[in-house]
């Protein structure tokens, strides 16, 4: 049976398809500009890094890219939870600590970067490590979702666990211990970044897709306020909340720009001991 994305998480899960969207297109840049650290030497990779260092500008960008994808990082880990825990509170739990801890391993390895290139690639590849099971976790709760339909759910599902088990686990440990077969694991890798990618614009536009069906706030604001005659922002939060199901963020926004349009009109109420609204005129 499908389900839709929870009415309040609807927001967050547009926040979690932008986040990944972000993160995935920066870090790609980045690691191209590295010259894909994980098939060339390490003397190589230094010398690269250092050419980094010495241009001035393109390593302020490097820098800037670094503090992006935190910042995507961290609207993913939070956004995700509050989006799959209503599919399995625990399974969310382990993906949002796994990629807290993705992403402090991501920062400390690119301190490295600049000092030490032997731990800069080990602590990349413990990252990708941690990086892998969150795949794991988040294919999971995706394919028992059934957010986007049947095929789509079971689809993204099945390859995000395989690109985390496949691709990250897999890469880490054949660069260790079987660096000949890494090509294998990069395949992994390449296949878990497109699934995340399609992940990230079938929640944007899912998502976007279900708050567009929601009906103008505007309108359901001024049906109550009919009803009502006049009423606190609270009182019209809830009224709102059953005769539309909508998200109670619009309301207060949808009051603002009803005022502006001087539709609607507020007074302070000593009986309430609030700010009340009625319709003008």
């Amino acid at each position: 049976m499908n389900q839709e994305i929870p009415l309040t998480r609807r927001m967050c899960a547009r926040n979690v398809g932008i986040g990944l969207l972000g993160s995935s297109f920066l870090t790609f840049l980045i690691l191209f500009s590295l010259d894909t650290i994980f098939t060339v030497p390490i003397e190589s990779t230094r010398t690269t890094v250092a050419n980094l260092v010495d241009n001035g500008l393109i390593f302020l960008v490097l820098i800037f890219s670094l503090l992006i994808i935190l910042f995507f990082n961290l609207m993913v880990t939070v956004a995700g939870f509050n989006v799959f825990k209503s599919v399995s509170r625990k399974l969310s739990l382990f993906a949002s600590v796994s990629r807290s801890i993705e992403v402090i391993l991501f920062t400390i390895s690119m301190v490295f970067l600049l000092a030490d290139i032997k731990l800069f690639i080990n602590m990349f590849l413990l990252a990708h490590i941690v990086y892998g099971f969150y795949l794991i976790f988040i294919g999971l709760l995706t394919f028992k979702s059934r957010f986007f339909g049947l095929f789509l759910s079971s689809f993204l599902g099945i390859f995000l666990v395989l690109g985390g088990s496949m691709g990250y686990l897999l890469e880490s440990l054949t660069h260790i211990f079987f660096p000949s077969f890494t090509w294998f694991s990069s395949l992994g890798v390449f296949i878990a970044v497109l699934v995340e990618v399609i992940l990230g614009i079938t929640l944007v536009i899912e998502a976007t897709r279900l708050m567009n069906k929601l009906p103008d706030p505007k309108i359901t604001i001024s049906t109550i306020l009919e009803d009502l005659g006049e009423a606190t922002t609270a009182e019209i939060i809830d009224k709102a909340s059953v005769i539309s199901h909508d998200c109670k963020d619009r309301i207060p926004n949808a009051l603002v720009v009803l005022e502006k349009e001087n539709r609607v009109v507020k007074r302070l109420s000593k009986e309430k001991k609030a700010i009340v609204w009625r319709l003008a005129g």
